[in-house]
């Protein structure tokens, strides 16, 4: 049995070597640069109205 006598390192290796050139299909998630800018565009507002709210909770928090 030649796989039970692979050391845990030689096994790592052979892991390693098998998936050295396999690349991982992905699936398309945009179908152009113009939607991939406006998802960007969304995420940062996101970002920027809960920074926003935060902040707004901050200062009453203070006064």
């Amino acid at each position: 049995m030649k796989h039970q006598n692979r050391t845990r390192r030689n096994h790592a290796y052979q892991y390693q070597r098998d998936f050295v050139n396999h690349q991982p299909t992905r699936k398309q998630r945009f179908h152009n640069e113009f939607e991939r800018d406006l998802f960007a565009m969304r995420q940062v507002l996101n970002i920027m109205q809960k920074g926003t709210i935060r902040w707004f909770g901050e200062v009453g928090r203070q006064y």
